[in-house]
């Protein structure tokens, strides 16, 4: 029997969502890094500030135990001020080529990554029409949040490497860890702690922080933007990118900030500052981290180094969307 005209066509509109989605996925990857990596740039002296702030009270047990090294750095411009006389700009640029490399592989996927799985998500969990197309006219809330947190987890999972050597550099005050090299450090986490302690350690936390700040970031950014077309005069431009960005940067912070501080810690401990026989499995090392939190610091070490977080997922945010969104718009793709 041959196919009914509308079944046939069908078929090919299907078809031709998915032959369009492949092609852009890549493209998508590539472009989500590049925005990346032009916001990781302009905010890498905040985010050093910020790494600086949550490992204070390490600083002050492992190095040499007097309480005034805990009291450093007094608030973010404090910190921002206190780097630049004492190492210089080169100190609010520590980090950088791990930064950039991690930003050309995490952000990369969990930006590429989110119109795919929002759209697989879409098929599979809203009820459909006889023809087989979605009965929803848009894509509802909680399967943005999905969409984020599965590409989160991914790209985090995979790109906890360079999250590490990262974190580690940003952390070293005196540059005498690591001789300020990206490379010296790479090959020195392999020399003492080989490629699963090393360079994985806190994999847990750190997928579960980009779980929550990928579904909190790009889930809200793009819900608000639906809002604010549907319910204001605006239209989907620079004025709607730049409102969605700033409220998705707020919500980032403030929801992944006492899992950033948990990661900081575990990520910033080696074999050189810990005991071998304190390598636990990652729920362990979670909990010895959160214990440690509310000893040294209560219940509000947890959002220790809130303020230059939200400086800088703030700035980040804004810029990585709105530069995504222009890229998205010159390759010929449509709006997150």
């Amino acid at each position: 029997m041959a196919a009914s005209p509308t079944s046939s066509s069908t078929l090919t509109n299907v078809q031709a969502k998915h032959l369009d989605q492949q092609h852009n996925v890549g493209t998508k990857i590539v472009l989500g890094g590049v925005a990346n990596i032009v916001a990781a740039s302009i905010t890498n002296p905040i985010d050093v500030v910020k790494i600086r702030l949550q490992l204070q009270s390490v600083v002050a047990q492992t190095e040499s135990g007097v309480v005034a090294d805990a009291l450093r750095y007094h608030g973010f411009r404090h910190g921002l001020r206190a780097i630049l006389k004492e190492e210089g700009v080169a100190g609010w640029y520590k980090g950088i080529q791990a930064s950039l490399f991690r930003e050309g592989s995490y952000s990369a996927l969990r930006f590429g990554l989110y119109d795919v799985f929002k759209e697989r998500y879409d098929e599979w969990l809203l009820p459909k029409a006889p023809d087989g197309q979605p009965l929803a006219v848009s894509t509802p809330l909680h399967i943005k949040i999905l969409s984020g947190a599965t590409s989160g987890a991914v790209g985090s999972a995979l790109a906890n490497p360079m999250d590490l050597v990262k974190v580690r550099m940003q952390g070293d005050r005196s540059g005498l860890r690591y001789n300020n090299s990206f490379l010296f450090a790479c090959r020195d986490i392999y020399q003492h702690d080989g490629v699963i302690k090393g360079f994985y350690r806190g994999v847990g936390p750190t997928t579960l922080r980009a779980m929550v700040l990928t579904a909190t970031q790009l889930a809200s950014y793009d819900h608000m933007k639906a809002v604010l077309v549907d319910a204001t005069p605006l239209e989907e431009g620079f004025a709607v990118h730049i409102i969605a960005s700033m409220f998705a940067g707020l919500m980032a912070a403030t929801t992944s900030s006492p899992i950033d501080v948990i990661k900081t810690k575990i990520m910033n401990e080696c074999s050189k500052t810990t005991a071998s026989h304190e390598y636990f499995n990652s729920s362990q090392l979670m909990r010895r981290a959160v214990i440690d939190v509310l000893r040294t610091d209560g219940v509000r070490g947890f959002f220790k180094g809130w303020f230059p977080n939200w400086i800088r997922l703030g700035p980040h945010t804004i810029i990585s969307l709105m530069v995504y969104e222009e890229l998205r718009a010159l390759m010929g793709i449509k709006p997150v």
